[in-house]
């Protein structure tokens, strides 16, 4: 179901996926970047930030890129 969505996503002009979070389960990871290679998407990583009250999420802790996945970044137009 989530390999159609991203293709259908992909098909319609998507660029990139966020691929991991602070906290998110190994194999999640593993699969949003699985998918992101597949169809050729640029990936994204966030911090989970919400508010400054919730000390569980510090602003500006941010998962590491997986392998093999082209940073956002590197796809924006200067």
């Amino acid at each position: 179901m989530l390999r159609e969505l991203v293709a259908e996503f992909k098909a319609a002009g998507g660029e990139a996926i966020e691929v991991s979070l602070p906290g998110m389960a190994a194999g999640d990871a593993d699969r949003a970047a699985s998918l992101a290679r597949r169809f050729g998407l640029a990936g994204s990583v966030g911090s989970d930030f919400h508010e400054p009250d919730l000390p569980w999420r510090p602003l500006g802790r941010f998962a590491k890129l997986p392998d093999l996945i082209t940073p956002i970044a590197a796809r924006l137009e200067p």
